[in-house]
């Protein structure tokens, strides 16, 4: 199965988990292949490992301040820091996202396994060594900022 199809199962599930949480349709922007495995990041990303007939890392990248505005939206209420109420709502996004990229991998015919979200605050960030296959990056567009999503997955 090409790289390309194996997008949609987690594209698809980021823009309705993105939807469902913050009522807001996202733009996706144009992709941009990554060949460095270490690039600069937003500050804060969301990490989902995938390990079975599929294999690789999604991770969502965002500053803070998008996060809090997205960790305010879905808690309807103004929390204005950066702080574990923040973290939270985002490690429940990833949540999500790895239930819905699970049930569409299935569709698709392939077992694999999508682990709980982990959550990095950082400057950089660096793919698993053993992926094989370069980064895909897609910038997603809201009112309130932008959500980078970084597809590193290859089939076994």
């Amino acid at each position: 199965m090409s790289q390309v199809k194996l997008l949609n199962p987690f594209f698809s599930s980021i823009f309705d988990v993105l939807e469902e949480m913050s009522g807001e349709k996202a733009e996706r922007g144009k992709l941009v292949l990554q060949k460095n495995k270490k690039f600069s990041s937003n500050g804060f990303q969301v990490i989902l490992s995938i390990n079975g007939d599929v294999t690789g890392q999604v991770i969502l990248d965002m500053s803070k301040e998008v996060a809090i505005k997205l960790a305010e939206i879905m808690n309807m209420e103004e929390i204005g820091e950066f702080n574990e109420m923040v973290k939270s709502s985002i490690k429940e996004i990833g949540e999500s996202l790895s239930e819905k990229a699970n049930q569409r991998l299935v569709e698709t015919k392939l077992e694999s396994q999508i682990s709980p979200p982990q959550l990095l605050e950082s400057n950089s960030v660096v793919i698993k060594e053993n992926i094989n296959k370069a980064v895909i990056c897609a910038p997603l567009k809201l009112p309130f900022g932008e959500i980078i999503i970084n597809l590193a997955i290859d089939t076994s």
